[in-house]
C-alpha cells in the first residue's frame, strides 16, 4: 500500500461537518444500542460522555436520538397508524433519555424542529409527513415539549415544517385543541 492508498481509506468522514459527525456517531449510538437490547440509561451516559468530548449541546444530542429512533421502525408494507403504533412506545422507551437533554425551552424547541425536519426529509416525508401531528402530540404527553414550545415553532416562519406543516390540517386541528387546553387552564387558574 502507499501513502495514498491509507489517504484515500481514511477519507470517508474527513470532508464532513463535524456536527453531522456527531450526529451520524451518536445516531449509530442509538440504533446500535437498541438493537442490543442495551438500557437506556447506559446509552445516555455513553452519549452524554460522548457529548462533552465533543464539546456538543444537549440539542445535537436530540438531533441524533430522535431521528434514530424514528429510523428504528420499519416502514415497508405498514399503514401510518401500524407505523405510529410501533414508534409510540418506541419513544416511551426513550422518554427518559429525552428528558435529561432537555436544560430548557432551547432543548423543548429543538424538539419540534427536530421532529418537523425529519417529517419533511424526502426520504421520511411521504411516511413521516402526515404523522407528524400524532407525533407532535407524542412528545407533548411525554412533557418533552409544552404548548408555549409549540407555538413559539408555529410563530416562527423560518423553523423547519413552514408553511407545509403549520398549515396541515391535523396540525391545525391539534394547534387549535392546545389553544383551548390552554385556555380552559388559565380559565382555571382564575378560579
Amino acid at each position: 500500500l502507499s501513502s495514498s492508498d491509507d489517504e484515500e481509506a481514511a477519507a470517508p468522514f474527513d470532508d464532513e461537518d463535524p456536527l453531522d459527525g456527531f450526529v451520524r456517531v451518536v445516531m449509530d449510538m442509538v440504533v446500535s444500542g437498541d438493537h442490543g437490547g442495551d438500557g437506556v440509561d447506559n446509552l445516555f451516559l455513553e452519549i452524554k460522555s460522548y457529548k462533552f468530548a465533543q464539546n456538543r449541546s444537549f440539542a445535537d444530542c436530540l438531533a441524533a436520538i430522535l431521528p434514530g429512533l424514528c429510523n428504528l421502525i420499519p416502514r415497508a408494507n405498514k399503514t401510518d397508524m401500524q407505523i405510529l403504533a410501533l414508534l409510540k412506545p418506541k419513544l416511551e422507551k426513550w422518554s427518559s433519555v429525552v428528558l435529561k437533554c432537555v436544560m430548557g425551552d432551547v432543548e423543548r424547541v429543538a424538539i419540534v424542529e427536530i421532529l418537523a425536519a425529519y417529517c419533511l426529509e424526502p426520504a421520511n416525508a411521504a411516511t413521516y409527513s402526515g404523522l407528524f401531528r400524532f407525533i407532535l402530540q407524542i412528545a407533548y404527553d411525554l412533557e418533552w415539549v409544552t404548548e408555549d414550545n409549540i407555538f413559539e415553532w408555529e410563530d416562527n416562519q423560518d423553523a423547519p415544517g413552514h408553511p407545509s406543516l403549520v398549515q396541515d390540517a391535523a396540525v391545525h386541528e391539534f394547534l387549535e385543541w392546545l389553544r383551548g387546553d390552554d385556555e380552559s387552564d388559565d380559565e382555571d387558574d382564575d378560579e
